[in-house]
């Protein structure tokens, strides 16, 4: 079984087989406001704002070809900041806790990759892209029914 988010590509060529998945860095921002100004999640065409039990905000989700370079960028953090400016002007006051960057698996097509290839009995998993923490039972359910 291969599933090795955006390194699946290479793991699977040690097997002889080539798949279609490749790096995509996204950005991220902690952030503390000064009093609560978010109680649900705020999802926008370019991004996202989620707030958490202990009241800080994650502003969320570039998505950048940058191969496999995890590390921020101050363009990626500041394309961040305005959004979350811009959808909570109050946030404007608010401190950068941390800012990070990781890398998700996308496929060509835009479509995970759920299935046997090459070998036999070797099964791939891979390409969710930013909804792979979504998508993780379901993909474990097609994993099963391939096995069995």
């Amino acid at each position: 079984m291969i599933a090795a988010g955006p390194w699946s590509r290479e793991v699977a060529s040690t097997a002889g087989v080539d798949i279609d998945v490749r790096p995509q860095r996204g950005q991220l921002a902690a952030l503390e406001p000064r009093a609560l100004v978010l109680k649900h999640s705020v999802f926008w065409s370019n991004g996202y704002l989620v707030p958490k039990a202990d009241g800080t905000i994650i502003a969320g989700g570039t998505e950048e070809d940058s191969g496999f370079d995890d590390r921020p960028t101050v363009a990626g953090i500041a394309t961040l900041l305005k959004l979350a400016c811009r959808l909570v002007p109050d946030l404007g006051a608010a401190s950068l806790l941390r800012a990070w960057a990781g890398l998700r698996p996308v496929t060509g097509d835009g479509r995970p990759i759920v299935e046997a290839v090459g070998a036999r009995n070797l099964i791939v998993a891979t390409g969710h892209h930013r909804k792979g923490i979504l998508l993780a039972p379901l993909a474990a359910m097609q994993v099963a029914s391939l096995i069995s």
